[in-house]
Parts: C-alpha cells; structure tokens; sequence
C-alpha cells in the first residue's frame, strides 16, 4: 500500500534573526506512523521571504529532514517557514527578522552634474544629488531612514545653498522607498 508521509514539529535554531544570520530548521518525518530513519523522504523548504539552502534534504538516520534558511532580501517582520513532501501536510514554523540596519551611505547621483555659482552670468544653477542609504551587504534600505545632509563649509563658501530653503543650514531627508534621498 501507499505509504503515510507525515511531517511535524518544525523548529528552527534560533527564533529572531537579524538580515545577516541564518539557522538550522529541521523537521520529523514519519511514515506510516514509524519513525522514516530506514525510508529516505525527500523534503522541500520554502519561506514567505530569504532561503534555504538546501532547498531540499532528505529525512537522515534520525527521522529529520535539515536544511539552513537565511532571511536575506526581507525587510523585517515575521517569515513564515514551510516543510513540505509529497503524499504529506505541510508543516509550518515562523522566525522573526529584523530591520536591516543601515550602514553606509553611497552617492548615486548628481543632475545635471556641473552647476554654477549664483555669481555667475551663466549656466544652470542647480543640481538635484541624490544617495542611497544600504545594509552591510549593499542592498538598499527599504524602510524610511532619516539622512542629515549638510553642505561642506568650502560649499558653502562658494555660495552653494540648498535650492528648496535657500539656506546653508543641513537638513534632514526621510528616505524613498528605494532607500534615495534628494536634494537640490
């Protein structure tokens, strides 16, 4: 006859995990009721954000199936983790992420890229330069991030003012959802 596969009691190592950390999950495989140490069963992982490398194992001497996740690419919040094999329920574990915390600060850009002062008698005056606040991995910040943007005193001395205030005082900038500021 067919056989029964059940997967039940997923865990995973640690329960809060920050961008950057990964942890074991594992979860019991039976067949027919008895305990799969002596019937391979291949199981697949999946989670609502990261991954699991292996995406799939197969139940070990133990009667579990291990595999490692690693939140990267959410955002914060709550992953749901998912075992699942065929002929059998899935089973389900949640981990809670945190925010990736920002760590460095990159130019991205400057529009259009040479200005002149106000002194001058011609030129474009203005330029929009925009940054972008990333992880230590390089991906951008996706959550509103508050940025200081201050002008350098030789800026400042030149007669450089920020466009919308037409002031040298700095300012702070709440981040878009593509983790960017801009100023003028």
């Amino acid at each position: 006859s067919p056989a029964n596969v059940a997967l039940a009691n997923m865990t995973a190592s640690q329960t809060s995990l920050t961008a950057f950390q990964s942890t074991a999950v594992s979860v019991d495989v039976t067949v027919n009721g008895q305990s799969a140490s002596g019937t391979p069963v291949t199981v697949s992982f999946t989670a609502s954000c990261g991954v699991f490398s292996p995406a799939t194992a197969t139940s070990n001497s133990s009667s579990k199936a291990v595999s490692t996740y690693q939140p990267s690419g959410c955002s914060g919040g709550t992953a749901t983790l998912t075992a699942s094999a065929v002929g059998a329920s899935s089973a389900q574990t949640s981990v809670t992420v945190q925010s990736p915390t920002p760590t460095n600060l990159l130019f991205v850009s400057a529009t259009p890229s040479t200005i002149y002062t106000s002194v001058a008698s011609f030129g474009v005056k203005q330029s929009t330069v925009k940054f972008k606040v990333v992880d230590a991995s390089g991906a951008a910040i996706t959550a509103p991030t508050d940025v200081t943007v201050s002008l350098s005193t030789s800026a400042i001395a030149s007669g450089v003012t920020f466009g919308d205030t037409n002031s040298t005082a700095a300012k702070t900038v709440s981040t878009d959802s593509n983790g960017e500021v801009s100023v003028i």
